[in-house]
């Protein structure tokens, strides 16, 4: 409740002069953003850089373990959960991240009630066409989509909290959440590839992360979405206000993931797998550059929304910062993957190579 004026004492100092018509002030709660992005950026980019080290990593264990059929098989299964994965939460993250922590509390209990409800219709979705899209392709995807559709159908709790850490600006418990998610995906997948599961090993740790991401963001928030109430009211306008993501979120989709969905139509298994290797290779540069200033950038450019002229800075401060970094880390693997292929995997992987450097050459632009 307001307090009622008080007139003035003589001793207290004049009021500061106002400032001009039209100048830009800068709201209190955005003292120290700036500060705070930058040791986000920080957290983020080291978390990223681990979690993408392990993915190396993993990638050359994997390239020792698994065959190109393996790889070839799983790319289509990934090309086809990947557009059911679109409608994870409806966009639903994006959304409370964008309405600041000051509705955070009556919000969550309805996105996470709505995300629960669209993510479980996309997981059976996903399920009951497996059977029918492995007839189409000719290949064995049933179960690696059922264990997928599973992955999504679970996700709910994990995409709440990391929202909730976004909003807090919490970038290091973020930047952790990424780090045991990452070790668990790869650690499982490495683990599942020793016991010869093939093509399985790649798509379990779907469920796994899920669950891991889920129990880490309960610890590390003590949040219970789940436990406010539903407001069944506000599924409609929550809904409503995802359409551009699912929109953006469906092209991008088709973009990483849509090449598989052809492929598995036009070529041999083995050879869509040596392209998958290749693709992943050269993908994991967007992920460490792009992703991680995706995570900070969100909710930090929300809090600059009533500062315009900050905002416009703050996107192309950050578009130079991955453009550059992006020119640099992928003409530097241009180079450097046809020596490393053969150090690593003995000409194994051969056939990528061409694949890489061309994928390399033109990752800038898309930057």
């Amino acid at each position: 409740p307001l307090t009622p004026a008080m007139p003035p004492a003589p001793s207290q100092p004049e009021p500061p002069a106002r400032e001009p018509e039209g100048a830009e002030r800068t709201p209190p709660r955005q003292q120290g953003l700036g500060a705070r992005v930058g040791r986000g950026v920080s957290w983020m980019m080291l978390a990223t850089v681990l979690a993408k080290g392990g993915s190396f990593a993993a990638n050359i264990v994997l390239g020792w373990l698994l065959l190109k059929e393996d790889f070839g098989v799983f790319s289509v299964a990934l090309g086809v959960a990947s557009i059911a994965g679109v409608f994870r939460e409806g966009g639903i993250r994006q959304v409370l991240i964008q309405k600041d922590g000051a509705r955070y509390d009556r919000l969550s209990g309805a996105a996470f009630a709505l995300g629960t409800r669209i993510n479980l219709l996309a997981g059976a979705s996903l399920a009951l066409l497996a059977p029918l899209l492995a007839i189409a392709y000719d290949k064995p995807i049933t179960w690696l989509l059922v264990v997928m559709a599973i992955g999504v159908a679970i996700s709910t709790p994990a995409s709440i909290y990391r929202a909730k850490l976004a909003i807090d600006l919490e970038y290091r418990k973020l930047a952790e959440l990424t780090a045991v998610s990452a070790a668990a995906r790869y650690g499982f997948t490495i683990a599942f590839a020793f016991m010869g599961l093939g093509a399985m090993a790649l798509a379990l740790p779907w469920i796994i992360v899920s669950i891991v991401e889920a129990l880490y963001g309960w610890r590390a928030t003590g949040d219970r979405p789940w436990s406010r109430p539903s407001h069944r009211r506000l599924w409609a306008p929550l809904f409503g206000q995802t359409r551009w993501l699912l929109t953006g979120g469906f092209a991008l989709t088709l973009l990483r993931q849509g090449n598989y969905v052809v492929l598995g139509f036009l070529a041999s298994s083995a050879v869509v797998g040596v392209y998958f290797f290749a693709y992943q290779l050269v993908i994991q540069l967007n992920v460490l550059l792009a992703m991680s200033l995706q995570q900070v950038l969100l909710p930090a450019l929300t809090k600059l929304k009533d500062a315009p002229a900050r905002h416009r800075e703050a996107v192309l401060r950050a578009t130079r910062v991955m453009t550059y970094g992006g020119t640099v880390l992928a003409l530097t693997l241009a180079v450097t993957i046809d020596p490393l292929e053969q150090l690593i995997w003995r000409g194994k992987w051969h056939d990528a190579v061409p694949a890489v450097q061309a994928m390399a050459l033109f990752f800038p632009v898309r930057m």
